[in-house]
């Protein structure tokens, strides 16, 4: 599987060193910013990268349970940055519904971003 920054068609989203509480499963941008201008294909491996992660186990279960813990505050982290970026979107458009530019996000946000998220979920 290709790495969420190795789409070949379209531009790289960057994943700088967040500064989040814990360490994400996968590497994740820092900030919703990053999702900014972003189409589904570029959401979705990371997404799918999250899903195909290995859970590891030392066989005490201590650690299988720490890996779930972390993948699901990387999951739960993942829905934030990209529903934050979503909301961004919206705030632009409708404080300027004449702002073509925030319209388009707004749109592929609303009508192709959230929607393929719904069936991620």
């Amino acid at each position: 599987m290709s790495s969420p920054s190795a789409l070949s068609d379209t531009p790289a989203l960057s994943t700088s060193a967040p500064p989040f509480a814990f360490a994400p499963i996968i590497e994740l941008p820092a900030t919703p910013d990053a999702f900014s201008q972003a189409t589904w294909e570029q959401v979705l491996p990371f997404y799918e990268q999250l899903a195909t992660a290995p859970l590891s186990s030392d066989g005490d279960g201590d650690s299988a349970g720490a890996d779930v813990e972390r993948w699901l505050a990387t999951w739960s982290l993942l829905d934030t940055l990209v529903g934050e970026a979503g909301t961004m979107a919206m705030i632009a458009y409708t404080g300027n519904t004449a702002d073509t530019e925030a319209e388009r996000a707004y749109l592929r946000f609303s009508m192709e971003i959230f929607p393929q998220l719904e069936e991620q979920q």
